[in-house]
């Protein structure tokens, strides 16, 4: 298996099976949605995208941010445990955010194509060895670095050859940049805890291109 890593702005690059990495947070939100009964989720570019679709399908569900902020009129921000709270059953949701969902659109080459976070890094790894690519490709996806999607990427590529230690690479999730913003009001630490909640759920997310866009369902 060849393993290549890309981030956002060399993600159209990255081919074979590849795995588009948000663990602070779209991913993280986007796995929770899911546990709540979300049927599927698109993923989109811009906020205007995303209003645009909600137009056509106004019982669907709008979910991301800019800049970390909730967009004004979008019935949730980019929060795991915001999300959660709901009863999500049968909804589908659009999806936009800074980092995660831009490089979901921005990896035009992927044969296949997965989504995650710790969350469920075990059942993409499952996923991982069942689909047993030619051609590996993590797309890390966060800002300042992003080495919180750095550690999901180490931890799912070093876990092909034995298993690992989850523990050093959750503790570079709470020391990286982006993990020492929790503690505001944009990052709660309840978020940062949702984040590291290693294999909470059982399920992987597979991105595949529908009539409305790309869109991730479990797997």
């Amino acid at each position: 298996m060849n393993i290549h890593h890309y981030r956002l702005p060399d993600c159209h690059q990255a081919k074979g099976l590849v795995i588009v990495i948000d663990v602070i947070r779209a991913f993280t939100t986007a796995a929770y949605a899911f546990s709540r009964g979300a049927q599927e989720i698109v993923f989109v570019k811009t906020p205007e995208d995303a209003f645009a679709l909600h137009k056509e399908h106004p019982d669907w569900l709008l979910m991301g941010e800019v800049g970390a902020e909730k967009i004004p009129n979008f019935h949730f921000g980019n929060s795991p445990t915001e999300v959660f709270q709901h009863d999500l059953a049968g909804k589908t949701l659009i999806h936009r955010s800074t980092a995660g969902t831009q490089g979901v659109v921005g990896a035009i080459n992927a044969e296949r194509m997965l989504v995650s976070s710790f969350v469920i890094a075990h059942a993409t790894l499952d996923t991982i060895r069942a689909i047993a690519p030619e051609t590996l490709s993590f797309v890390i996806t966060g800002s300042n670095n992003g080495d919180e999607d750095q550690a999901l990427a180490d931890y799912l590529e070093h876990s092909l050859e034995a298993p690992q230690d989850p523990t050093p690479y959750l503790e570079r999730v709470i020391n990286s940049p982006n993990g020492q913003y929790f503690g505001t009001k944009l990052f709660p630490v309840a978020d940062l805890d949702a984040a590291i909640a290693i294999d909470r759920f059982p399920f992987a997310i597979e991105v595949t291109k529908s009539p409305y866009g790309l869109t991730g369902r479990l797997v």
